[in-house]
Parts: C-alpha cells; structure tokens; sequence
C-alpha cells in the first residue's frame, strides 16, 4: 500500500494505465492534483468486483478537497462510486472512448457540451443524484448509454436521436422519468429499455429504426395507433403494466414484430384484431391477463410458433391455420377456457393435456394430428345432486345450453395410429364428456342439457356398443324394467364418404321413434336429436359420430318429459328405433347403448356412468347390509330425480 501512496503521488509521464481492485484496500485518499503529472494515461479503472451480481457498496476512493485534473489522454475511464458531482471542469473528453461512472455521486457529468468525438459507451448505472442526461449533441459516435436505476433522472434531450451509431439506451428503473421527448426518429437500429419506470404514463411518440422496445411496468394505458410509425421493430415488451387496457389494431402494420409480451397486464381484457396478416410474429406470451377470448383475426397470425397463455382468464382460444407443430403445456392452466379452435393447423402434431373445463375441442382438418391426451381422471364421478338440481329448475327458465364436443373430422393420422386406441377408448370419452356435460349444468345452472359428441375417422362401432345394425336405424327391444337407472343412450353412426349427397353443410342427428302399446291403440312419439353441429368440410373417409344423450331432453315443449312418461305402467312398450339422418352423407351403420347411475362405492350419493351390455340389464351387484343392492337403494331417487309420475313404482 505504502509502494501506491508513493506512485500516485510522485506520479510520471510515463504512466498509461492504472487499475486499482477496491475490494483489496481498506480506503484511499487522493489530492485534487493526484493525477496532475500523467499526461499520458490513457485507462483508468477503479473497480469493485461483484458479488453474486451485486458489487460491494463501500466508498474507498476519498476526494475531500475535490478533483482539478484528469488527463485529456483518457481512452478508458471507470470510477467505481466516484465520489463528487461531476468531472473536472477543464476535461476534454475528446480521445475519451468508454465512461462508466457506476454507484457514482455524478449530479451532472459535465457542464455544457463537450466535444467527444470518439466516445462510443457510457456507463452510468445506479448513479442515485444524476437528475439529467449529460449533453451528448458533440459524441456522433456513440453507440450505447446505460442509465440503468438512475432513480432521480427526469429529463432526457431530444439530442439523443442525432447518433446515427447508437444500439442501446436503457433507462430501466428511472423512477422519476414521467416522459419522453416527443417525435423523436432514430435512424440507427436501437433498443429502448424504459422497464420500472413507474411514472411513465404514456406510450413515447417515437420512430424510425427502433428494434426492441421495453415497457415493462410502467404506467402507460393504452398502445397508440402511432406504433405503426415502428416498422422495425422486433420485439416489445409490455409485461406487468398494471393500467393498460389496450392495444391498437395498428399494431398489425408491424411486419417485422417476432416478440409481443404481455404478461401481468390484469386490466387488459381484449387483444386488438390482427386486420393483416403476420408471418414474422413467432411468439406472443399473455399469461396472466384478463383477456376472455382471442378475436377470429388472431388466425392472421401465421408464423405464430409460440403462445404462451398460462394462469389468463381465457374461456375461448382460437388458433385456427396457424404453422404451430405443438400447443403449449401452459394451456393445462387455462382453468376457464371453455372453447379450443384448432382447425385447419396443418402441423400440429400432437396435443397437450387439455383443461378439464373445455366443452369444445375443433381439430378439424389437423391433417397431421397423430397423438391426443388421456382423458383426465379427475371427471370420473358426479354427486346425485346434479340429477336433484335438473328436476327442480323451472322448466321456463332458459340459458345457453350446455354442450362438449371434440372434433377430429379429417385427422387421417389419427386414423393412421392412434384412431383404433381412441375407438377403444372412446367409452371413458362418453363418460368423461357425459359427465363434464353434468357438471357444466351443475356449475352454470342451465336448464337443458345437449349431449356431448365426438366424431373422428374411422369405419367401425366400437364393440362396446351393445346393439348395432347395418343401415342408418336400429330398433330395440326394452324389458319392462328398462327405467332402472337409466341416464340415456350412447349412440354411434359410421358416415359413407363414398357416398355424398350434395349439400352446402353436414349434420348428424338421431331421431327417436317410441313405439308404446296404449288402450287407444299403437301410439308413436318422436324426438330429434343433433349430435353434430353443421361444417361445410368434406371429409377425406369414412368418419365415426359417437354422442350420449341425456334422458331428459327427449321431448319438446310443454311436454318436455315424454320420454318418462313412455314408462308410464298404464302403457305397454314395445320398441324404441333410432334413426340416424346426415344430410350430406349416407350413414353406412350405426350403434346404440343405454348409459345407467352406477352407485359410488366410495363417496355416498356419488354415481358413475355405466354402459350396459345389452339393452335394459346390469351386471348383478352384491347386496348392500340392508338385504338390498345398491343399485335397489339408488333407483328410487334416481327415478324422482327424473320425474317419473308419482304413482309410477320402480319394477324390482
């Protein structure tokens, strides 16, 4: 230490750089002329190296009676903490080519201009008392400026966009920074970084070559339509911005946007309509927002390869034609999200696991579609209080309908290699989709149930299915104790590609045909069921429509529960026929299995579904302690709860 003391005073002209470690002095103590005899230096670096990313904050260097000199010679200037309020008054910085005054106490660099001709970097950061940008109007060269937690800077020159070299300036935690020069145009390509500056209310009316540009939690609430003006710009961060509620449309005139960001924006409820189309947007992250619904236009969105949409308030997702191989995993968290568009998205290639809360699944035309998720076992079982909550609404009351429906119709991978599993599997599909369809009538109080609906490719009826025919009707035979937990009926058809009737869509419906032996005679009672919604697609072969429909929507009108009445003891029945009708295909064949309440044997006045082997009869069960099965101890409150005629008595 004694050995520095001595060089720093005595000084020499042969002195060109001078680096000095703080974190290996205990404290220095420098005269105002301590560098009055080195013409000739030309780097100096006080440093303090970092510890885990956080230099130690102890001021070593000590000026007490201030700094009258450094050498014009300087190339290299980094003063950790320097200790007073600006430079020396009589340096010219004009061979200076890199300034870092980090944790300093600079108020203001320097007074007025000075020429820098050579200056590229400017280095600043965490400098608490700098309150201005120095003026820069005479460094045409400079590259990048770091003005990084620079709390009390409030004003910037205008003169920062006359660099036509400048890549980077960054004023990231500038608390005090309420604004920015207006109409500012820079030629050179730049990144802008204005993330934390908390009191940054609007959108800096700026253009020219702007590459990145950082918004992050600042206070801005809308995106004008002026961010057209930046059409290079590539990435754009507008994360945790808790005021903003909107986005300009105009944001579609930004051909070369790759990046959007909108994470933590909880007051922005809607994206902005992508009017044109956007190939080079390859990721867009709206995790966290309060945004509902993704407008149609988003399919403009051609290039999109990532969306990342976790913990958002999404209920329906549209990601229709777009190049995405995948969906993201984050999708899984979107515990609102009500509707999946996937149609048309010609390189998707598998899907992730899906929310429990989606009612429709559109994959349509998902030509290289191979792998689909398990069904989720957490939808296995429904509380008898959905059927309770069924009866007793009134039957006037009307709101949306509940419906889930998952779409495949030209996924010709699947049939390729994953069809036959999901034929298979398609039983757990009915149940997992019968009793989502419940759960959606118990949590949303919709006063009529429409049975959910798969269709995929695929020529046969799954073997499960305990009555199928050849031909577009099947007929069966009920025994008299058919009502003994009936929920509704399963139902398949099998679509003839081969054979099409012209029509500018398709649907599928099953018409019901009761056949009931009254005392005035033969009485007949129909009731149509769609469990297809119209497409105007071809499909590319032949196609399986599996459905389930609830009991209690058979029938119209004031005489909604026609269906139970068909139970009525007074009246024999003879037959049910089904009748399958598709409007723009022949139904090559078609299946039907009746869906019963299978008592929990783990949670009281808990069901499952369970599919019978042949129409109107259950595998036996044990006998529950009171001398009755379980199956005997449910039925009558399952009968009541689908308000079977009082004096109607479940057949033993």
């Amino acid at each position: 230490m004694h050995l520095f003391f001595a060089f720093v005073f005595k000084g020499t002209d042969k002195v060109e750089g001078m680096f000095l470690d703080l974190s290996k002095i205990t404290s220095i103590h420098l005269s105002p002329q301590a560098f009055a005899n080195m013409p000739n230096l030309r780097f100096l670096k006080f440093y303090m190296p970092e510890h885990n990313g956080v230099p130690i904050m102890i001021s070593k260097v000590h000026l007490d009676q201030g700094l009258e000199y450094l050498p014009n010679e300087l190339r290299y200037l980094h003063w950790h903490e320097y200790p007073l309020k600006a430079l020396p008054f009589d340096f010219e910085p004009e061979n200076l080519v890199k300034l870092n005054l980090p944790y300093s106490k600079v108020v203001q660099i320097w007074e007025g201009k000075k020429r820098a001709f050579k200056l590229k970097y400017v280095d600043i950061h965490n400098s608490q008392y700098l309150i201005r940008m120095p003026d820069l109007s005479e460094t045409p060269n400079l590259e990048r400026t770091n003005l990084k937690n620079c709390i009390n800077l409030t004003c910037v020159p205008s003169s920062v966009q006359n660099f036509n070299h400048l890549s980077m300036l960054c004023f990231e935690g500038c608390k005090s920074l309420r604004s920015f020069p207006s109409n500012l145009h820079f030629m050179s390509p730049i990144k802008i970084d204005f993330s934390s500056c908390f009191n940054l209310t609007e959108f800096p009316q700026i253009s020219g070559n702007i590459t990145d540009l950082i918004l992050s939690e600042t206070a801005i609430q809308e995106v004008p339509s002026s961010i057209e003006c930046l059409t290079n710009l590539e990435k754009l961060y507008i994360n945790r911005c808790m005021r903003l509620k909107r986005l300009s449309t105009s944001i579609c005139k930004l051909k070369s946007l790759h990046v959007l960001v909108l994470d933590d924006c909880s007051k922005l409820e809607r994206f902005p309509e992508i009017l044109e189309k956007m190939e080079s947007v390859k990721c867009i992250s709206l995790e966290r927002t309060a945004i509902t619904e993704l407008p149609s236009s988003f399919a403009n969105l051609e290039g999109l390869k990532d969306l990342y949409i976790g913990g958002s308030s999404l209920r329906q997702l549209n990601l229709s034609r777009n190049d995405s191989e995948s969906l993201p995993a984050s999708i899984t968290q979107l515990s609102q999200l009500r509707s999946l568009h996937l149609k048309d998205c010609s390189m998707l290639s598998s899907l992730p696991e899906l929310p429990q809360s989606l009612e429709l699944l559109d994959a349509e035309n998902c030509k290289q579609l191979q792998f689909i998720p398990e069904i989720l076992s957490g939808l296995e079982e429904v509380d008898a209080s959905v059927l309770e909550k069924a009866t007793f609404l009134n039957s006037a009351f009307t709101l949306n309908s509940a419906c889930v429906k998952f779409v495949f119709s030209n996924c010709l991978k699947l049939n390729e290699k994953a069809n036959n599993e999901i034929l298979a599997d398609s039983q757990r599909w009915i149940q997992h989709m019968a009793i989502a369809t419940f759960r959606l009538f118990d949590e949303n109080k919709y006063s009529h149930i429409k049975g959910p609906s798969i269709i995929l490719p695929g020529s046969e009826i799954p073997e499960w299915f305990s009555n199928q025919s050849s031909g577009s009707s099947i007929t069966v035979q009920p025994p008299q104790n058919c009502c003994r937990n009936l929920i509704g009926f399963a139902l398949c058809a099998v679509l003839d590609y081969n054979e099409r009737i012209p029509s500018g869509f398709s649907s599928v419906f099953c018409e019901y045909r009761f056949e009931v032996n009254a005392l005035s005679g033969i009485e007949h009672v129909y009731e149509n069921c769609l469990i297809l919604a119209s497409t105007h697609e071809l499909i590319d072969s032949d196609h399986v429509v599996l459905g389930f429909n609830p009991c209690w929507n058979v029938g119209d009108g004031d005489d909604h529960r026609i269906f139970l009445k068909f139970f009525d003891i007074h009246k024999h029945h003879t037959a049910i026929s089904f009748e399958f009708i598709c409007d723009s295909y022949k139904v090559k064949s078609c299946g039907v299995c009746p869906v019963y309440a299978n008592p929990s044997e783990t949670k009281p006045n808990t069901f499952t579904l369970k599919f019978a082997t042949r129409i109107g009869k259950l595998d036996d069960k044990a006998a529950s302690p009171s001398g009755t099965s379980d199956e005997e101890e449910l039925e009558p409150r399952i009968c009541s709860m689908l308000h079977f005629p009082r004096y109607v008595q479940c057949p033993n």
